[in-house]
């Protein structure tokens, strides 16, 4: 096989990725956040909490329930599963208040090691 005969038959190939491909990843590109969306956003951080005594889907919605009602929180989730709580809140909201609601809520929380 020649060089010409082997661009022709990898632009075969990327025409078929593209085409089959292409529709997925254009769905992808519009999910992406506009930068009104971004830009609201800018003042906060994501913070994950351990929550290494996690048993059951109550104790989840106890901890998510504490943490959505503090100040400053934009938005959580607690998983039963990773035993973690993910948190976005403003910029001026500290871990060890986020710690402090975790644990009067019944959890044994922490900030892991990155």
């Amino acid at each position: 096989m020649n060089s010409r005969q082997l661009n022709l038959a990898l632009a075969a190939a990327a025409a078929l990725l593209l085409l089959a491909g292409g529709p997925w990843l254009f769905s992808q590109m519009k999910s992406l956040p506009g930068t009104g969306e971004l830009a609201a956003r800018s003042g906060q951080r994501i913070v994950m909490v351990a929550v290494d005594n996690l048993r059951s889907d109550a104790d989840c919605e106890k901890i998510r329930a504490a943490l959505a009602a503090t100040p400053g929180v934009r938005e959580c989730e607690v998983r039963l599963g990773q035993l973690r709580a993910f948190v976005i809140v403003d910029a001026g909201v500290s871990d060890d208040s986020l710690l402090s609601v975790v644990r009067r809520a019944g959890g044994a929380a922490r900030i892991p090691e990155r």
